[in-house]
């Protein structure tokens, strides 16, 4: 009777999965979705696959994948879809069907913790809970659900298959970095009999991937420092912001109705009333957890603080806080609030309705934030409402804005952008397409300057390429500027291309003929045909930009 009562429970799960991020399905790919799949050529092969094991996860347009996120079996995984197909639904249906598989992994692990009710109850508020709706909906964050999947079979494994256990740990890690710090859970778990076994697997399949790593992309997480202003701050004011993140993340759990893809702000001294009110409430709620001595509260309220490790901007990331972020360590809220029901009361009629009535809330939330995703227009232009001074959303709004045609509005979002955050190097190359496309090709000119003067930016040294040679007819210029970006991207397409054309107008003949063979090898086709044919016999370019 349990059996046919848990096999109706992971049905119930997948189906509850399904009815509410079901219509996500027709979504576009959005924001990194560009970078890490559609623009990153070497995923659209999986002959490829060799190169995932020794970079990062994004195009670097020119030196692999590139980036401090080492994840091979999650680039792995983008590269099988892509193979399959090149359409977002496809992404997005692996997507759904493993935070599926996570929520019914999840009601097992809770059943060696809860009853069998209790424990079906947290999957089904995990498998619909709009707080972490981002690791879901976004198409970029897979590795969110996949290393659950690895992270959690892996718990269930242990003690019996200590072997297996710790490959499919090896595997979470491979998926997604931040999954070493569950590591001392599974040495908390009520079944764990050999400790040092344990540890021996364990710290073996650690050890080995962070020798894999540092091989691949080093210690650091990123190889262009993105100019959040959490990253742009000190260490001891990323400390003092530490407990503003944590009630972030506990106030997106319990009331998770104004979400946001990007937030930015930094706590920068003790005068600041946030810190203050952050710290006493969170010091208070430990102190009550504390009182109540339960052995598996103690747990999951460690396993949340655990999960938000890699988060606490020790080492600055792109955001001070992200949705996608709460993934597991929403996991040990829910673990929290199933230890404290039975002691608050039991399920009586009242309580069940209660329950499912905020279940039902709760999954017509996440219906509602899985359309605000349909695409970048109606994403960009709900979060900005809500998160109005991140910088590199306002710009990600310009963009779409830009797409629609409506220029003027476009030029508005970048200055603000710019304004925000005048080190952002994006913001600068987006308004000098702007004033391109007025036709003042003076200022787009020192816009695309300024871009590439605050990063090794691609696009940028691509368009101020492209813009001397084909609206200045500045070749030398044009000429110089390739090269400059070659040497950071010695693949671009664009770049070669420019090189080339000013090369052979220069009369550089010799050097347009090398150049010219060389935009063949990285992009052969009919265009870099006809243009290698007419440089080598010396006929003029028809070639307009």
């Amino acid at each position: 009777m349990l059996m046919i009562i848990m096999k109706k429970a992971v049905i119930a799960l997948f189906l509850i999965v399904f009815a509410v991020y079901g219509p996500s399905l027709p979504n576009q790919f959005l924001w990194d979705d560009e970078e890490a799949i559609v623009q990153n050529p070497l995923i659209h092969s999986l002959a490829n696959l060799p190169k995932f094991w020794t970079g990062g996860i994004f195009n670097s347009h020119g030196s692999g994948l590139s980036g401090g996120f080492y994840r091979p079996v999650t680039t792995t995984a983008m590269a099988s879809l892509w193979a399959v197909s090149h359409d977002p639904w496809i992404f997005r249906l692996f997507q759904i069907s493993t935070h599926a598989a996570t929520a019914v992994l999840l009601f097992f692990f809770l059943r060696t913790w809860f009853s069998l009710w209790p424990a079906f109850i947290g999957s089904a508020l995990f498998a619909i809970h709009p707080g972490i709706s981002e690791a879901v909906l976004w198409i970029s964050t897979i590795a969110d659900p996949l290393s659950a999947v690895f992270l959690l079979s892996s718990l269930l494994l242990v003690p019996g298959h200590m072997k297996y256990a710790a490959l499919l740990f090896f595997l979470a890690l491979l998926t997604k970095e931040g999954t070493a710090v569950f590591l001392p859970v599974f040495f908390l778990l009520p079944h764990t009999i050999s400790r040092r076994k344990t540890a021996l697997w364990l710290i073996t399949a650690a050890a080995l991937y962070g020798t894999m790593r540092i091989l691949a992309v080093g210690i650091g997480t990123s190889s262009l420092a993105f100019p959040s202003p959490i990253a742009q701050a000190n260490l001891v004011q990323r400390l003092l912001t530490i407990p503003s993140e944590i009630l972030f993340y506990l106030q997106t759990f319990f009331w998770p109705f104004s979400l946001s893809i990007s937030r930015h702000f930094v706590i920068t001294s003790l005068s600041n009333v946030k810190f203050w009110e952050s710290l006493l409430l969170i010091g208070a709620l430990i102190v009550c957890m504390a009182k109540l001595r339960s052995r598996t509260l103690a747990f999951f309220s460690l396993w949340f603080f655990l999960g938000i490790i890699p988060y606490m901007q020790f080492i600055p990331l792109s955001a001070t806080v992200a949705e996608r972020w709460l993934y597991l360590p929403s996991i040990g809220l829910i673990g929290v609030i199933l230890s404290l029901l039975p002691k608050i009361k039991k399920y009586t009629s009242p309580a069940r309705v209660t329950i499912a009535a905020l279940l039902l809330v709760l999954g017509a939330t996440t219906i509602i934030r899985s359309r605000q995703w349909q695409n970048g227009l109606t994403l960009f232009s709900h979060d900005t409402s809500i998160s109005p001074d991140s910088f590199d959303l306002t710009n990600n709004y310009g963009v779409e804005i830009f797409r629609t045609g409506d220029i003027g509005a476009a030029r508005q979002a970048f200055d603000r952008s710019i304004k925000l955050n005048p080190t952002w190097w994006v913001a600068y190359n987006n308004a000098g397409a702007v004033w391109e496309r007025l036709g003042d090709t003076a200022k787009a000119e020192a816009l695309y300057r300024t871009s590439t003067e605050r990063a090794s930016y691609y696009l940028a040294y691509e368009n101020l390429a492209k813009l001397l040679l084909f609206q200045k007819k500045n070749r030398k210029d044009a000429q110089q500027t390739a090269a400059r970006g070659l040497r950071q991207f010695p693949t671009s397409v664009n770049l070669w291309l420019v090189y080339t054309i000013a090369s052979y107008e220069l009369g550089e003949r010799k050097e347009a003929v090398a150049a010219a063979r060389r935009l063949y090898t990285i992009a052969p086709g009919d265009q870099t045909a006809a243009v290698l044919s007419r440089i080598t016999n010396d006929l003029p370019l028809e070639f307009t930009k």
